[in-house]
């Protein structure tokens, strides 16, 4: 085994090369940061200013330093630095990814803010990276909730809470300049200026442009044609229908923000934020069969169509916040927010969809006495979706092309201290949708946190979560494949002499009218400590019931199961509903272990366990014989189960710092076989690209400071341990092939003035 090899080999040489750097800066530089992780303020975990030792939550705070360091050029690589996240590769540009579940695609469970703005997709759910080129060097931090943050948040927040907040104010002054440039084509040049416009009025602008080429295509679909195997060892060559350049991005984005405080009780922030991007990709398109019996040695049914376009996406976000300080014992805030989306898609064979979203949202803060302290809140959002110009023959369908929806929430939180040692934090939201049209849903948390020290903490907690359907899962109808016809059919001998109901139909996904909301009940507890200003710890368990979990139910095999369409009344169709058909339980934890071996040196270690058992498959509603859902059998290995990284950072002589990044994960399933025949996703037919296998990652950073300081160059290189692979495939993804993930390398210039 080469990998270990070499770790311990970088170990031992970091080590090394630590104990002969000499430097001239203040040795306890690193060691004050250290000493100042736990006492640091977040907001994330009640929308107030917190001190992190002192939260009953596990949380991870990534800083712009930590980015930096990183060589990150992509959130998602930022990201997977943290320990119980993970986030693997579809395609260069669309990664799938979750924190403390799954990774399965759309679970709608990982909730997105951005500057306290809700970025999650209304549509389908997750976040649309594709659009989302938010500059990195331009993050503050980046706080993530491992966890459950119903409470506060309301839905679909259920197993995580992704918060990210941008330079602002004095953090962003002056000019900072910078370009990025690095293997497959990838350019990005930014531009931020920051000045005091007024006293007390801070305004910055920014701009930013991306070109990238994606991922290389796999070998097998370079040229005319592509060799198809067969599982008996066969193969044969067929067309490729996959010959454009795809996962390609090109885009400019930009924005002002501005923050004003004239006084010390008033203060006004906002910004606005523009994000465009241009892709190719492809999709696949089932195919019919013809109406009557071809000619002799014709195809019965010709395969899937492969239909490339080029994508497409434009966003603007805006987002206004008056902060009122009444004393220090009472505060609120008020804040509206605006959201417009518009893509031009490859998906279904060219959908145009676009969405606005209006948040309205007010929090009130109040202590009662020292001992107590209230929180509550209460928001109106507006959801208006609209899908234009989808393709009449195309797979995909609604049932209200346009429409619009609104969603109540409020919230109440009380912090109570039962002496110097001992904190309980109890708290509920309430929510309604009207595209849900169900009664309020509730998300309640009991929190406990006990103080021995100054230096350490316990916690645990308990909570209730849920997720909801989105316009997707609740107003479409997905022809999936075309049942053969009668013609066809009379060649098995049970429908020799009558053709079933289900003959010609299309077997079609669409949303039963009796879903229900995801349970997800979660028990979690951790301890965090420090010893001294040379070590630290965070050590976090949980244990989770995700109780009706939705899925497709199952194809009847009998052919007698049709329905009419909801989309097109008077069609018949096969109907594959979706429903509450999966009871699974899912356990695990993190711990994290930060040292200072030496002044120059700082590492953090972590590992990651996931573990999902006791599942259960549900009834199927309407089934004949009361059979239960079985889950499909890779579909349970989509995150792995362990994760071990490896963080180290060296400064060196000469203003020289050198960061590495590891990270090696279990064997886990890479996704839907793919019919190099039919040139799509096949459960039952296909060829696995790469099976489960162990993964190793590391990413190398190396960065040179100039100028006093003013100028950084640094060299990296991404997944250098690695060989090409296929990482994640779905079958019924935009992206239409499997992709390989790759190495990549770079080099950045940042200026600062």
């Amino acid at each position: 085994m080469k990998q270990p090899r070499f770790l311990a080999f970088s170990l031992t040489l970091l080590a090394g090369l630590a104990a002969l750097s000499p430097r001239a800066e203040d040795p306890n530089s690193r060691q004050l940061s250290l000493e100042r992780l736990l006492d640091l303020d977040i907001t994330s975990v009640s929308m107030r200013p917190q001190k992190m030792m002192e939260v009953a939550s596990s949380i991870y705070v990534i800083h712009g330093e930590d980015i930096r360091r990183s060589g990150a050029t992509r959130i998602q690589d930022v990201l997977n630095l943290v320990p119980g996240v993970w986030f693997g590769d579809i395609t260069h540009s669309v990664p799938t990814g979750e924190i403390r579940e799954n990774a399965i695609g759309g679970p709608n469970t990982l909730l997105w803010i951005l500057d306290g703005v809700h970025i999650m997709n209304p549509v389908s759910s997750g976040i649309m990276f594709e659009v989302f080129d938010l500059p990195l060097g331009e993050i503050e931090r980046i706080e993530v909730i491992k966890g459950p943050g119903g409470s506060i948040y309301g839905a679909n927040a259920a197993t995580g809470v992704i918060s990210i907040f941008t330079k602002k104010g004095l953090d962003a002054e002056g000019l900072h300049a910078s370009v990025e440039a690095g293997t497959q084509e990838y350019f990005a040049p930014l531009v931020r200026y920051g000045w005091e416009a007024r006293e007390n009025l801070f305004l910055t602008v920014w701009s930013k442009f991306k070109n990238h080429a994606g991922y290389d295509q796999a070998p097998a679909f370079k040229g005319d044609s592509v060799w198809a195997p067969l599982a008996n060892g066969a193969r044969f060559r067929i067309k490729n229908g996959f010959t454009e350049p795809d996962d390609d991005q090109r885009g400019l984005s930009g924005g002002i923000n501005w923050d004003y405080q004239p006084s010390d009780t008033w203060k006004w922030t906002g910004w606005v934020s523009h994000y465009g991007m241009e892709s190719g990709q492809y999709t696949i398109l089932p195919s019919a069969y013809p109406d009557s019996a071809p000619s002799a040695g014709a195809d019965a049914k010709p395969p899937d169509s492969v239909y490339f376009k080029r994508e497409d996406m434009g966003q603007i976000l805006a987002d206004g916040r008056v902060d009122w300080i009444a004393n220090d014992r009472e505060s609120l805030f008020l804040n509206l927010s605006h959201w417009h989306y518009d893509l031009l898609s490859a998906f279904a064979g060219g959908a145009r969809f676009n969405f606005d979203v209006t948040n309205l949202e007010f929090q009130n803060e109040y202590r009662l006495n020292p001992a107590n302290h209230l929180s509550a809140g209460s928001n109106v959002r507006r959801i208006h979706c609209a899908f234009r110009d989808l393709p009449e023959d195309g797979p995909l369908s609604l049932r209200h092309p346009e429409r619009e929806d609104f969603l109540f929430g409020a919230f109440a939180q009380d912090e109570m201290s039962l002496g110097p040692r001992w904190r309980i934090t109890l708290g509920a939201k309430a929510e309604s949708y009207t595209l849900t049209g169900k009664l309020p849903e509730v998300s309640p948390s009991l929190r406990l946190a006990y103080l021995p020290s100054k230096e350490m903490t316990f916690w645990g907690a308990a909570s209730r979560s849920i997720t909801t359907a989105t316009y997707i899962q609740s107003e479409t109808d997905f022809r999936v494949s075309q049942v053969p016809p009668a013609w066809y059919l009379k060649q098995d001998p049970r429908f020799a002499t009558q053709a079933p109901p289900a003959a010609g139909k299309w077997a079609t996904v669409l949303t039963g009218d009796d879903v229900k909301p995801v349970d997800y009940y979660t028990l979690e507890a951790g301890h965090r400590g420090s010893r001294g200003s040379k070590i630290q710890w965070d050590v976090s368990a949980f244990y989770k019931w995700g109780l009706n979990r939705v899925a497709v139910m199952p194809f009847d095999n009998s052919l007698q199961t049709v329905a009419l369409s909801k989309s097109h009344p008077g069609d018949t169709i096969v109907p594959l509903y979706l429903a509450n058909l999966i009871d699974r339980e899912d356990f695990g934890g993190e711990s994290v272990l930060r040292l200072l071996p030496t002044r120059y040196l700082s590492l953090e270690m972590s590992y990651t366990l996931f573990y999902t058992w006791n599942y259960k498959g549900l009834p199927i509603p309407g089934d004949p014989d009361g059979a239960t859902y079985v889950q499909p059998k890779d579909e349970d290995r989509r995150t792995p189960r362990h994760i071990e990284r490896v963080k180290a950072d060296l400064e060196l002589p000469w203003n020289t710092m050198l960061s590495a990044n590891l990270m090696v994960t279990s064997p886990f399933a890479r996704g839907t076989p793919f019919n190099y025949l039919t040139q799509s996703g096949d459960e039952d037919g296909g060829l696995i690209v790469d099976p489960p296998a162990m993964q190793y990652h590391l990413d190398l950073v190396l960065r040179k400071s100039l100028f006093g300081e003013r100028m950084e160059v640094s060299a990296w290189g991404r997944n250098l341990l690695a060989d090409p692979y296929v990482e994640s495939y779905y079958k019924y993804t935009v992206p239409a092939f499997p992709h390989q993930v790759h190495r990549t390398f770079g080099v950045t210039m940042d200026w600062r003035m």
